[in-house]
């Protein structure tokens, strides 16, 4: 049965994202739009669309014309934040980059090759990688590198680099033009990549359809944004749910703030100096926050200004959406499912405890749920793999394939995750993705569903679960488990733990593969956070990662 939004549909608009921003951005023209939290610097509205004319001038003039492919490659901050929104005023087309402390040079010379850009905009936290990427591989010279950042910074690498100043196109003074523009379902504003969970990283492109759709589906949708709210990157603008809420922000009046610090180290703090209002957290982050409680004895009072914590990236455990309600209340919350290939479907309704569910598709978006064999649809509370269709979705992948393209000829997105809707309260529930899905004994299970009976023992610091082929059982759950200090590493403990997932689960589901123990900077991640099991899983059966079977 598919599931529609309980919203009404709203109309997309079509004027492209220099005049969509123009009009809604002018209606405050005095109000503060960006504050720095390390600097304090902050910037208001009317300043914000003058710099980004100004940047976005002097970048035409450097040669990006409308949708030459550009890197944004830069650590955040405002002058970072203005220079990707002079690229949208410009039409080009921005390749998001993640993090340069989270890419190897093999990494990021894949990013770099597959994307084919003309363009990487780097400062001096990221010129490193560019420099010694493009000095060792000679088909990347003809890139042209825009430097953020100063002569000095500047100079150690220029020998190898086709680089110029920003500041020095800045001095030229260029005035703005409006771009060449196409079609608003076409014209491709942003390219990000996927994780890379189930495979190598792929682009993702976004036209400008996308963007504007997604904040009038968030916006009109479910309450999550209003006017005057002060909202924080926690992550980074790499990430492209940050870049649509902190644009959403602006959209409706409200206030970004750049965190630019590991948010995880002091959460209230941060809460308490911007009086921030809004935020959303990966799992990895929401448990790092947790474990710092006992540094601030006052986190209540620190984030009284907290109106909602949103949570998003995994599926949720029920305990961990307790200790979740528990910290951050009297907060209201939000749990969000969304995706690389169509940002935000869905969010929770806003409420005093955090859902394990992750609620109802936003206006312009349906749901359904298929076998993942027969591809028929199934009924409501059958797992199987969900399917969207969606006015805020990716027109496909950079050099798709027939078998790597995963939107179907009617126009129906396979996400790849398995989950079902609810009987009762319509609501999609996620239960992980469906290439991480352990067959054991012809069942399937979820490794989220034992990492968490892991986790339950004091001694577990984290714990993942993996599907290891077995000539008999087909697949056999093996855990890899990082303890905390102050504990040991011993077969009374493996059994232990063995012992708790048998008691709470069937048999198929036991930890037939047994328990091995391992730092946690062992595990594989991708550039968010998440765990790459199928990533661990091949590292192991290659002898590949350093872990410990207790004797």
């Amino acid at each position: 049965m598919v599931l529609k939004s309980a919203f009404s549909d709203v109309t997309i608009p079509s004027e492209p994202l220099h005049e969509y921003f123009g009009r809604l951005w002018s209606r405050f023209p005095e109000r503060i739009a960006l504050i720095d939290n390390i600097t304090q610097e902050r910037l208001s509205y009317s300043e914000l669309l003058t710099y980004v004319k100004d940047i976005s001038g002097c970048l035409q003039h450097g040669g990006i014309a409308a949708q030459t492919r550009v890197q944004y490659f830069l650590k955040d901050s405002i002058i970072a934040f203005c220079v990707m929104q002079a690229l949208k005023f410009a039409n080009a087309t921005i390749v998001l980059c993640r993090p340069h402390q989270q890419m190897t040079t093999r990494e990021y010379v894949y990013q770099v090759r597959d994307s084919e850009v003309n363009f990487i905009l780097c400062d001096v936290d990221t010129i490193q990688l560019v420099h010694d990427t493009v000095k060792e591989y000679s088909d990347l010279k003809r890139i042209q590198i825009v430097f953020v950042g100063t002569p000095s910074e500047l100079d150690p690498f220029k020998e190898h680099l086709n680089a110029v100043l920003l500041d020095d196109l800045l001095r030229n003074g260029t005035p703005w033009t409006a771009p060449q523009c196409g079609n608003a379902a076409s014209d491709i504003a942003i390219i990000t990549y996927t994780s890379g969970t189930t495979g190598k990283p792929k682009g993702a492109k976004h036209p400008v359809k996308s963007m504007t759709g997604q904040s009038e589906m968030i916006v009109q949708g479910p309450e999550i944004f209003k006017e005057g709210d002060v909202y924080l990157v926690a992550t980074s603008l790499f990430y492209a749910f940050e870049v649509s809420f902190s644009e959403i922000t602006l959209n409706v009046g409200g206030t970004v703030v750049l965190a630019r610090t590991d948010i995880k180290l002091n959460f209230p703090e941060i809460v308490e100096r911007n009086r921030i209002t809004v935020a959303i957290i990966l799992e990895i982050t929401g448990r790092a926050i947790l474990a710092t409680a006992p540094k601030f004895p006052n986190h209540k009072e620190q984030m009284k200004s907290l109106r909602l914590m949103m949570f998003c990236g995994s599926v949720l455990q029920p305990k961990f959406a307790n200790l979740m309600s528990d910290f951050f209340s009297p907060c209201l919350f939000s749990n969000n499912y969304g995706m690389t290939e169509n940002f935000a479907v869905s969010f929770t309704a806003v409420g005093q405890y955090m859902s394990c569910s992750v609620g109802q598709p936003l206006p312009n978006i349906v749901v359904r749920v298929v076998d993942m064999n027969t591809r028929d649809e199934v009924p409501d509370g059958t797992l199987g793999e969900l399917m969207l269709k969606s006015d805020s979705l990716m027109t496909g992948y950079l050099h798709e394939t027939k078998d790597s393209r995963n939107i179907e000829a009617d126009g129906w997105l396979r996400t790849g995750d398995l989950g079902y809707i609810d009987a009762v309260d319509r609501c999609i529930h996620l239960v992980d993705r469906c290439k991480q899905i352990i067959i054991c004994m012809d069942d399937t299970l979820s490794p989220g569903e034992l990492e968490e009976i892991l986790r339950e023992h004091p001694a577990v610091e984290q714990a993942i679960v993996v599907g290891i082929p077995h000539e008999e059982l087909g697949e056999a759950p093996t855990a890899f488990v990082t303890i905390r200090a102050g504990f040991q590493e011993n077969s009374a403990l493996a059994s232990k733990l063995k012992e708790n997932v048998a008691k709470l689960t069937s048999t198929y589901k036991h930890l037939h593969g047994g328990i091995y123990f391992c730092d946690w900077d062992q595990v594989p991640k991708t550039g968010n956070g998440k765990i790459s099991r199928l990533s661990l899983r091949d590292k192991f059966m290659n002898g590949e990662i350093e872990c410990r079977r207790p004797q």
